[in-house]
């Protein structure tokens, strides 16, 4: 059930968001690039494709002055170009750029752009994803003076003592021929000019193209990366190429990285990168690692020309490793393919890496570790309140009143007494020695109830009594 529901709401959601389509062009067009001729039409087919309605449009790059029409400077390139199509917004189709050129242009280079992307459904649906594609055709407009540009700069990677080949594309872009074209390589490395070779010259006719191709000897260089810049000299004339770099190989590995620091008394992870200074791909590269008393081996790789891999080793807890700089050797062994012998050769490169062994970093405090202080400074600063909290309680606790201290009684005459007295009950001798109580005047003429006899203790009558 939950399977099923799953379904309906992905058809859902494929359903209103609409499908993803990869608007672009079909029946590419073999030529793209023309050169200008006065009064010239050109109709370059092509179709456009995968959506259901497709927006065509074109325009250039460069910024046209509509002043110039008609004049030598003419630049206004869109005014003689017209796309045609037969279904606008429409479904998959042909359509087709049509140039219709004046008598002249101003001389230059001028791109344009065809473009093509979806239109958003009018129905209210909405497309996932608007695709646009877009088409470049180029037009050469060429000059009177003489003038070439340059198509392509490149020296490909030799192992050293081999000769390599730096190659400079040309092209005419005038409309006289060139007697003489020629190119100047310069190498560099780190700044300085190494040496500089030149190609053999060759003339150039209008609207032709060449390849100028210098030869570098590099008996006399050491392997690694040079710099090399061309200046092409033509009937007078010179240009300047962009930089590229020539690597010349050797073979050879280099310790390109490696960890800087190891932990003491901890199992480490060891990371190095090696480097191929070959213009040939190595095989089956690996790398012993000693380190005090250990030996590691790590797994075999392939390295590219030129390139480089990364290996991780882990070093086991030693607590002969001690805090300290150590040297760490590392032996790589490689293949290489012998052309002449027709085999593979094994080779070996040791490196020492100086490695740091550093303490382990102190164990982070916890929170009750890192708010000892405050916390015990609470309680101190809680306890203190709480004592002043119990002496402020106790000063403004009311004091315990005296019991009320009872009427004066008067003794009673010895008549009375013996008339009152309760039956005689032996007492000890200590109750009897006790002294008979002194009533006060003030208490004879109390209106009080007569105050309680105690109890007779002897039969003889009670001596120092008071007369009324």
């Amino acid at each position: 059930m939950e399977f099923e529901r799953f379904i309906l709401f992905f058809l859902i959601l494929s359903i209103s968001s609409g499908s993803v389509l990869a608007v672009g062009f079909g029946n590419m067009p073999s030529q793209r690039e023309f050169i200008f001729s006065p009064g010239a039409q050109y109709e370059i087919p092509f179709a456009v494709v995968n959506s259901p309605t497709i927006r065509v449009s074109a325009y250039t790059s460069t910024v046209e002055e509509p002043s110039t029409v008609g004049t030598p400077e003419d630049n206004n390139v869109m005014r003689y170009v017209t796309l045609v199509d037969p279904d606008p917004d429409g479904p998959p189709r042909g359509v087709a750029l049509r140039f219709d050129l004046p008598q002249q242009l101003r001389p230059g280079r001028y791109e344009i752009y065809v473009l093509s992307s979806e239109v958003a459904p009018s129905d209210g649906g909405t497309v996932g994803s608007m695709a646009a594609s877009r088409l470049m055709f180029t037009l050469h407009v060429l000059r009177q003076d003489k003038f070439i540009e340059l198509t392509s700069f490149q020296a490909l990677p030799v192992p050293q003592g081999v000769s390599a080949n730096a190659t400079i594309g040309v092209v005419s872009r005038t409309l006289q021929d060139i007697s003489s074209i020629a190119a100047e390589i310069r190498l560099y490395r780190d700044g300085a000019l190494i040496k500089s070779v030149w190609s053999t010259p060759e003339p150039l006719p209008s609207k032709e193209s060449a390849l100028l191709i210098a030869n570098i000897d590099t008996d006399d260089l050491t392997g690694g990366d040079y710099d090399i810049n061309a200046t092409i000299h033509y009937d007078g004339n010179s240009i300047d190429s962009w930089s590229e770099t020539l690597k010349v190989g050797t073979l050879h590995v280099r310790l390109v990285n490696h960890s800087p620091t190891l932990t003491y008394n901890t199992t480490n992870r060891l990371f190095f990168s090696i480097g191929n200074e070959w213009n040939r791909e190595l095989r089956d590269v690996y790398a012993e690692v000693r380190i005090g008393a250990q030996t590691k081996k790590s797994p075999s790789q392939n390295i590219p020309p030129f390139g480089q891999t990364q290996y991780d080793l882990y070093i086991d807890r030693d607590e002969s490793l001690l805090p300290g700089r150590v040297d760490v050797n590392i032996s790589v062994t490689f293949q290489d393919y012998d052309s002449v012998g027709k085999r593979y050769v094994t080779k070996s490169e040791s490196f020492t890496a100086p490695i740091d062994i550093i303490l382990p970093p102190e164990p982070e405090q916890g929170w009750l570790e890192k708010n000892m202080v405050y916390i015990g400074v609470g309680i101190v600063v809680l306890l203190f309140i709480m004592m002043v909290v119990i002496i402020v309680l106790l000063l403004r606790r009311p004091k315990e009143r005296a019991p009320l201290a009872s009427s004066p009684r008067v003794p009673p005459s010895n008549a009375q007494a013996a008339s009152q007295a309760p039956s005689v009950r032996p007492v000890s001798s200590a109750a009897a020695q006790q002294p008979s109580k002194q009533a006060s005047p003030a208490s004879l003429s109390s209106p009080q109830t007569a105050p309680v006899v105690p109890p007779v203790t002897s039969t003889k009558p009670v001596s120092g009594a008071a007369k009324p």
